[in-house]
């Protein structure tokens, strides 16, 4: 920057010096004239070149796209008939048993042996249901 302003003055002393006009001097001066403009020239160069090295280095800042992360998913758990265990009240007392309902929703029905699968009278009609100890007798907890 420093270097650019001297370079400017230095031309434009040279532009502006006092130009005597003597005959065998004539042809000195006009050389000198031309010099001068030659050097403004180069130095208005110069100064457009550092204009546009700003410009280019002032650059807004743009960061990098963020990455999507992948999310290992849990396996879902596999489904248990231990949820599907229902009590209800009988003469004998307390009785287990598993809702069939139930168990289709989770897909095990398939599964259970078919002798264990008793009916029973409910207030909302007729409700299936598979006895726990049968189950159990054949395996089934």
């Amino acid at each position: 920057m420093i270097k650019s302003i001297t370079t400017t003055l230095a031309a434009a002393a040279i532009v502006v010096s006092p130009v005597a006009v003597k005959p065998a001097a004539a042809n000195h001066d006009i050389s000198r004239a031309l010099l001068g403009i030659a050097a403004v020239a180069l130095i208005a160069n110069e100064i457009d070149k550092n204009k546009k090295k700003k410009a280019a280095a002032v650059q807004t800042y743009q960061p990098p796209a963020k990455k999507k992360k992948h999310v290992a998913h849990k396996p879902k758990p596999k489904p248990k008939a231990k949820q599907c265990l229902r009590q209800r009240w009988t003469e004998n007392g307390w009785v287990t048993y598993k809702s069939q309902k139930c168990l289709e929703r989770l897909g095990l029905v398939d599964t259970k042996p078919k002798e264990c699968l008793r009916k029973r009278w409910t207030p909302t009609g007729w409700e299936k249901y598979y006895a726990q100890r049968c189950l159990a007798r054949h395996g089934y907890n």
